[in-house]
């Protein structure tokens, strides 16, 4: 109905745009900048740049998703996203140490063949992943469910760096966010949409 954002923010009245729910005519009626300025405040402070869903280095993949986010928070390699070979590989958190074999196995290969590795960093088949795609001299993605200036598991953080050094760490949710339940089947969506296909272990 509007073609930028910008005619979104200065409009007044909702009420002609056909199917706005109620609240969502009453959060748009809230012009207050604040929280966004916060936002990228912290991001800046953190180092993480902030890609819009207009923004020429968004990734076209997640464009064609049905739900694509409207901002991604990103700390580490601005990528030639549609140029790699992503494949996600996900798993268990609690895995055995068959499954840390397995993973270790298929994502060397992977590495070896030049596909980024595409995860969610959590404890378990995921971490495991990252860590094979980075000996593997491979680039790697990680999205995350929280924000960009949050660790989660804290017994990451180190890893978290490693994967921004060697690929991207990226997420939609503003800095400060927690990494509520709820934040990570969102979180998955962005892990395929960045895929060409996902291994799950």
């Amino acid at each position: 109905h509007f073609n930028t954002a910008e005619e979104i923010y200065r409009t007044k009245d909702y009420s002609a745009v056909p199917g706005i729910r109620p609240f969502t005519k009453f959060m748009l009626r809230d012009k207050d900048t604040k929280r966004a300025e916060n936002a990228t405040r912290k991001a800046e402070e953190y180092g993480a740049k902030i890609l819009t869903f207009d923004d020429i280095n968004y990734p076209d993949s997640l464009r064609l998703t049905d739900n694509p986010p409207y901002v991604l928070y990103v700390k580490g390699e601005i990528m030639k996203w549609d140029r790699i070979l992503g494949i996600g590989v996900v798993g268990t958190r609690n895995c055995s140490d068959y499954g840390i074999a397995a993973t270790n196995k298929i994502c060397t290969e992977l590495s070896e063949a030049g596909v980024t590795i595409v995860s969610g960093l959590a404890r378990g088949i995921d971490s495991a992943a990252a860590k094979c795609a980075i000996k593997s001299g491979s680039k790697t993605i990680a999205v995350l469910g929280c924000g960009i200036d949050v660790v989660y598991p804290q017994e990451n953080a180190g890893l978290m760096e490693e994967i921004a050094r060697n690929g991207a760490v990226i997420t939609e949710f503003p800095p400060g966010t927690r990494p509520l339940a709820k934040n990570f089947p969102w979180r998955n969506r962005i892990i395929s949409g960045l895929s060409r296909g996902i291994i799950v272990i």
